[in-house]
């Protein structure tokens, strides 16, 4: 997924040192186009974000190599996206987390943390402690260790769903 978000054909690179190497050389303007529409954000915006003018984005110049620091972040964001959407399966979440100030990163966007090494160690962290979605259910139960004791929203005991024949 890190290869489409980025805006790579899959496996284009070997993964590891490939990505490191990619980096290095600056990831082709595209690659922020193709962050962008994953977010379900403008181009202008990921541009402005990652310290890129946003002027001087331009279809025609897609191919055209970022710098390494604009490239580095790029993956960042793409990682921390990727984690999210592992956890979530859903874009649209990811997405959000991502854009909105959240208590596990100190009430800061972490989006914006993911602009510097340290602020993406800190978000990484925090998406680490995030529970699968399965996982709260598998918690909720062992919780409830007799479901015949159990009780629904309408504190119905029986265990049994209401139905309505």
């Amino acid at each position: 997924m890190l290869y489409e978000l980025l805006g790579f054909r899959d496996k284009e690179f070997p993964a590891g040192l490939g990505w490191h190497d990619r980096i290095v050389e600056g990831f082709p303007q595209a690659s922020l186009w193709s962050l962008a529409r994953h977010l379900g954000v403008q181009a202008e915006d990921v541009a402005t974000l990652v310290g890129f003018p946003a002027e001087q984005l331009d279809w025609r110049e897609r191919k055209s190599a970022l710098t390494a620091d604009l490239s580095d972040t790029l993956f960042r964001i793409a990682v921390a996206y990727h984690r999210l959407h592992s956890l979530f399966k859903d874009d649209a979440l990811c997405s959000n987390w991502l854009r909105t100030a959240r208590k596990e990163t100190g009430n800061q966007i972490p989006v914006i943390l993911l602009t510097t090494s340290p602020g993406a160690r800190h978000v990484f962290d925090a998406i680490d402690r995030i529970k699968p979605p399965k996982h709260r259910e598998v918690q909720r139960t062992e919780e409830a260790p007799d479901q015949s004791e159990a009780t629904d929203e309408d504190g119905d005991a029986s265990g049994e769903e209401n139905r309505e024949d």
